[in-house]
């Protein structure tokens, strides 16, 4: 798990709006924490939001934390001037959508299968 200092100069940002100044922060992929895409449109961010928290929320017996950090995923996404300064904060994705370090992995993981299928095969 990543974590990081925020606000350590006091100016509030997109990534720190939610935390005091010293406090310290859990890094995650608003994206990921509401299960859409980079290019998702605000209509199916809302959808997600609305789907996760009838899980999620605590009058329902979902797990408050849980909650809290869907809320700030979704304050975040459904404004346009908050959801530009965070997609400047992330890591650039491929051209297929997915983070440049998956797209590595899944490459690799490939062309390991085709080796050992090759290998198994001339071996058999």
């Amino acid at each position: 798990m990543i974590w990081q200092d925020v606000c350590q100069t006091g100016v509030i940002t997109p990534t720190c709006a939610h935390y005091g100044p010293g406090e310290r922060q859990r890094v995650t992929d608003h994206y990921r924490m509401l299960q859409v895409r980079r290019d998702a449109s605000v209509e199916v961010i809302a959808a997600a939001y609305r789907r996760l928290m009838r899980d999620a929320h605590p009058d329902h017996g979902g797990d408050l934390e849980r909650a809290k950090r869907l809320n700030r995923a979704y304050e975040t996404l459904s404004s346009p001037g908050a959801r530009s300064a965070y997609d400047r904060t992330l890591p650039p994705e491929s051209a297929d959508g997915r983070p440049l370090g998956l797209q590595v992995a899944y490459r690799l993981g490939v062309g390991i299968g085709r080796w050992m299928r090759k290998a198994r095969h001339g071996a058999a």
